[in-house]
C-alpha cells in the first residue's frame, strides 16, 4: 500500500484490541472445524457477527455458526477489507464494486459504487459501514503513472456515485487511520496528525507528528491516542490527547524489540499494553503497572476483554492473563495461531490455526 501493509483487524475501528465481553473460559477445547481456505489464502481476521463467526482471508470470507458449522463463503477483491453493520456484511467484489450479504449469505446489495476506490491503486485503509451510509479512508498510491499519492476521507450513501462529503490531502499515510465513533472523529497520520469531524468532513485540527520511528497506533473511547515506536533510545509507548497534547511517554528497555504490526492494547482497567517480542507491558499514566514474560517463543497478537483480562498468543500458544498480569491458563494448538484471537458473546475464544477454527471455553 506504499507505506501501509495489508493490516489485520483489531476488534474495532479504534484498533484498541478491546472486546466488550466477559469470559469464563478456563482453556478447554470445545471444538475444531476446518476453515476451508483456498490454496494461498492467508487468514487476516476473526469477526463475531451476531451469532456467527466470520473468518476473513486475503480474497475470501468464510462464515460459520457458533458450533463450527460452515454457512457460506464469499469472494472479494484481493487485500480489501470487509465491514459489518447490523445484519449485513459488506465487501468489495473482484471489480471493486461494493456488495453486501445477510446472515444467510443472500446478496442484498451488489455492484454499488464505492467512490474513490475503483482499483487496487485506491486501497481502503478504513471502512466503517453504517445503516444508510459508510465512512472510508482511501489511499491513492499514484498508480502506474507514478502520480503524487493522495488520501481521501469520505462519507457516502450506499449506491450513490458521489459521496456526501470528501476531505482530501496529498501524501502517504504514516500509520493506519483511527475512527473514534464515540466522539465522531477520524484521525489521519500524514506528516501531521489531522483530526476530521466524521459527520461533516470538516477538518478540526492539525498537530505536529513529533514522534520518531512510529510503528502503530490505537485510541480509547475517550479519544486519547496511543502510539508505539522505537527511537535511538529504544522502544516507547506514548499517549496523546485528541487535541495533540502529549500526556505521557514510557520507555522500554533498550534491548527489547517491539512487535511492530500490533497496535497498543486498551485494557478495561485503564491499562495500555504494548506487545514486545518476549514480554507484555501494561502501562497506566506513563508508569509500568505489570509485565508478563515469555518463557520461549515470540508474542504475536493480543486482545483485552471487558472483565479486565487479556489474551496473548505466541506461536501455537494462547495465554489468558489476569488484570495484574498473572497467567490464568495456557492453551496450545497443534500449529501456529494465524490471526488475532476473538471473543464471542458467550465469552468463548475463537482462534484460527493451521487452516482450522478452534473454539476454547
Amino acid at each position: 500500500m506504499n507505506g501501509l501493509a495489508i493490516s489485520t483487524y483489531f476488534a474495532d475501528h479504534r484498533r484498541s484490541c478491546h472486546f466488550p465481553f466477559n469470559s469464563q473460559s478456563k482453556g478447554s477445547l470445545l471444538w475444531i472445524a476446518p476453515a476451508g481456505f483456498s490454496a494461498g489464502e492467508i487468514p487476516q481476521a476473526v469477526f463475531i457477527w451476531n451469532k456467527a463467526i466470520v473468518i476473513e482471508a486475503l480474497s475470501e470470507v468464510h462464515v460459520f455458526s457458533t458450533d463450527g458449522r460452515f454457512l457460506f463463503k464469499k469472494e472479494k477483491a484481493h487485500g480489501t477489507r470487509i465491514g459489518i453493520s447490523g445484519e449485513y456484511l459488506f465487501f468489495q467484489d473482484g471489480n471493486y464494486w461494493l456488495g453486501a450479504v445477510d446472515f444467510s449469505g443472500k446478496q442484498v446489495m451488489e455492484e454499488a459504487d464505492f467512490p474513490h476506490s475503483t482499483s487496487n491503486d485506491f486501497p481502503v485503509s478504513l471502512f466503517a459501514p453504517g445503516e444508510r451510509d459508510f465512512l472510508a479512508v482511501i489511499q491513492y498510491t499514484g498508480g502506474a503513472q507514478d502520480l503524487p499519492p493522495e488520501v481521501y476521507v469520505e462519507k457516502a450513501e450506499y449506491g450513490q456515485v458521489l459521496p456526501e462529503w470528501t476531505w482530501k490531502a496529498e501524501g502517504k499515510q504514516a500509520l493506519f487511520p483511527l475512527y473514534v465513533s464515540e466522539l465522531g472523529r477520524v484521525v489521519i497520520f500524514l506528516d501531521e496528525i489531522v483530526i476530521i469531524d466524521s459527520g461533516s468532513g470538516e477538518e478540526i485540527t492539525r498537530v505536529s507528528l513529533d514522534f520518531e520511528g512510529l510503528f502503530n497506533c490505537s485510541a480509547g473511547a475517550d479519544g486519547n491516542i496511543y502510539l508505539s515506536g522505537a527511537d535511538d533510545e529504544g522502544p516507547y509507548l506514548a499517549a496523546m490527547a485528541i487535541d495533540g497534547k502529549e500526556l505521557w511517554r514510557w520507555k522500554a528497555h533498550p534491548g527489547e524489540k517491539i512487535v511492530d504490526i500490533h497496535p497498543p492494547i486498551v485494557g478495561a482497567g485503564g491499562e495500555i499494553c504494548v506487545l514486545m517480542e518476549r514480554s507484555v507491558h501494561a502501562i497506566i499514566g506513563g508508569e509500568l503497572e505489570w509485565s508478563f514474560e515469555a518463557e520461549s517463543g515470540v508474542f504475536s497478537y493480543a486482545a483485552a476483554l471487558a472483565d479486565g483480562t487479556f489474551l496473548v498468543t505466541s506461536g501455537k500458544k494462547l495465554f489468558r492473563l489476569g488484570s495484574e498480569g498473572e497467567m490464568i491458563f495456557e492453551f496450545e494448538a497443534e500449529m501456529n495461531i494465524d490471526a488475532p484471537p476473538a471473543v464471542d458473546g458467550n465469552g468463548d475464544i475463537i482462534l484460527v490455526s493451521g487452516g482450522k477454527i478452534i473454539k476454547v471455553g
